[in-house]
């Protein structure tokens, strides 16, 4: 389990990862706190705040159908028992407010989002002007090892015709919240929170469902990942590994009659087998960006791995736990193998021989 709930990573790519959790977690180790604490604070600038009412009105004039639901605000996170140990049970507390679309579209949405964020490194402080609900994301894997991706409508209000996960919200509505205008919504309550952690789990089944047409009964319970934040909109994401015991085949085949098909103009399958040692390497390093460990004992920018070759470093998520352990891992959706470095030594593991020694590459 990696990441802080404090500073917030500096990554040149489209998203900031504020989490992993490269093993997954289950249903029984995610928790809630749900406090007022955690609702967004209003901007000290006036004519900024007043915006939001703006920007929502001109909203519905366009689309008078808009409605404004409730939403789960992100507000951080924090571990419980065996932070840090690679052979404990990970456990999570995510801490959730509430807020709503309005504030999201004013927001996070807004083309001033980056005057709502406040001038320092730390994640939550930084981003506690705006709205960010916690949206959700599913890695879907088929029965024939392809994962499945959306194209979105021209006509979804958030990054239209892009390629996304299937996912959406998980709804406070489905536990009984409606909104808490009036400040009088019991928040210190077990019950409550275990019901919105339950439904963080439930939210992203019924999201594959209604988006890729797919039954329940063919879904695996959700397995916990980790959460990022958009980097353009700063918009918090929790992502979770469903298997789907369907090919990719059948699901295009129920997609074709997804309640929610009309958010999306296109389902696509990409493959996620690499087969070759090299390849997956260049998988896991794809991008532009690399942790100072690595770049510290990097030679003319390529990273050397012993009996395996040399690698461009482009891409990574990174995790850091109190062993000073750095994994890094392109395969978030099943976790296959990782590039593990510890005092500036670089070997390869599978997921199934990570343990709190050092391991070599073994292939799967």
């Amino acid at each position: 389990m990696e990441g802080s709930s404090g500073k917030a990573p500096l990554v040149d790519a489209a998203f900031q990862l504020l989490l992993a959790c490269p093993a997954g977690l289950s249903r029984s180790q995610v928790s809630v706190d749900f406090k007022n604490s955690y609702d967004r604070e209003p901007h000290p600038d006036k004519k900024l705040e007043e915006s939001i009412e703006h920007i929502w009105n001109c909203r519905l004039a366009v689309s008078p159908s808009l409605f404004n639901g409730s939403k789960f605000r992100y507000g951080g996170f924090h571990m419980i028992d065996g932070e840090g140990d690679l052979e404990k049970p990970q456990n999570l507390c995510i801490h959730l407010g509430l807020t709503d679309y309005k504030t999201f579209v004013g927001t996070n949405l807004s083309h001033e989002w980056e005057h709502f964020l406040v001038p320092v490194e730390e994640d939550v402080t930084r981003c506690r002007h705006t709205a960010s609900p916690l949206g959700n994301g599913a890695i879907v894997e088929t029965a024939d090892s392809q994962i499945l991706l959306l194209q979105r409508s021209v006509d979804v209000g958030e990054f239209p015709g892009h390629v996304v996960f299937p996912g959406g919200h998980s709804e406070p509505d489905e536990v009984g919240i409606k909104s808490d205008a009036s400040g009088s919504l019991s928040r210190m309550n077990n019950e409550l929170n275990g019901k919105i952690a339950a439904e963080m789990f439930d939210g992203i089944i019924r999201e594959v469902v209604e988006e890729t047409g797919v039954p329940a009964t063919y879904l695996s319970e959700p397995i916990f990942l980790g959460i990022s934040r958009r980097v353009i909109n700063v918009r918090p994401t929790a992502f979770f590994y469903v298997r789907c015991y369907l090919s990719s085949e059948a699901v295009f085949d129920h997609y074709n009659h997804a309640e929610h098909a009309f958010e999306s103009t296109k389902l696509s399958a990409v493959s996620r087998v690499l087969k070759e040692d090299h390849d997956i390497l260049s998988w896991i390093f794809s991008r532009t960006s690399y942790p100072r460990i690595i770049k510290d004992h990097m030679d003319g920018g390529l990273l050397n791995v012993p009996g395996v070759g040399d690698f461009n470093v482009e891409w990574h998520l990174a995790a850091h736990t109190k062993r000073s352990y750095n994994i890094f891992c392109k395969h978030i959706w099943k976790l296959e193998c990782m590039v593990i470095t510890r005092d500036g030594e670089v070997t390869l593991a599978s997921t199934s021989s990570i343990s709190s020694k050092h391991t070599t590459w073994r292939n799967q």
